[in-house]
């Protein structure tokens, strides 16, 4: 019986073996340097150019979908039908025809709700009719007031809607050029966004979300 080991090869059978697993070694190495700096390029590639491409797109097609709602919240602002009723005391006799005129709002726009709100009485008007009068004292009433106050056209607000308690997105436009009137806008439940936003995604798993 005879052992046979590395030991009893001769010097060139030797240098072959060490040859070779010089070589495979070597491949090895250049094997996961070449995928190291190609995972590298394609971070880089991605958050260079495509990553920021691809949220500017979404970006963009989220402005595009609250653009709607906004203008059309102008259109119900610069009304001349809403402002002289609102200005000439709110006839009752003509509530009918404000509350179709929302009701065609929000039908069209396929809004969660539309909505006139009155500086001189406070009151809250909806497609349905008169559905609060604002009190100053009150918290959830806050928003009307300080949107008077902060000198601006329009306002985005999310809160929970009080009369669907579905969490709204509220477009809030100042009726009036001059002096304020009131405010008008519509309601797009957050629901509707919140589906927009789930099919976009990034890869085959990111995903994409909204922070405030």
């Amino acid at each position: 019986m005879y052992h046979l080991g590395i030991q009893n090869l001769g010097i060139q059978k030797k240098l072959m073996i060490i040859i070779s697993l010089a070589l495979v070694l070597s491949l090895a190495l250049a094997t996961g340097m070449n995928n190291y700096y190609a995972r590298s390029l394609i971070e880089n590639r991605l958050k260079i150019s495509e990553l920021p491409a691809i949220l500017q797109s979404i970006r963009n097609d989220i402005d595009k979908q609250i653009s709607i709602p906004v203008l059309a919240s102008r259109h119900m602002a610069e009304n001349n039908f809403l402002i002289d009723w609102v200005v000439q005391g709110e006839d009752a006799s003509k509530l009918n025809s404000i509350t179709q005129y929302l009701s065609s709002v929000k039908s069209n726009e396929k809004a969660g709700s539309s909505f006139l709100v009155s500086s001189s009485t406070n009151n809250y008007y909806t497609e349905d009719g008169i559905f609060k009068t604002l009190d100053p004292g009150d918290d959830k009433d806050g928003w009307f007031y300080g949107f008077l106050k902060s000198g601006k056209a329009f306002s985005l607000d999310v809160d929970v809607d009080e009369a669907s308690g579905k969490l709204t997105l509220f477009v809030n436009y100042l009726v009036g050029s001059g002096q304020a009137v009131g405010v008008a806008g519509v309601g797009i439940n957050v629901s509707s966004l919140a589906d927009l936003i789930n099919n976009y995604k990034i890869g085959e798993s990111g995903f994409v979300y909204l922070t405030d």
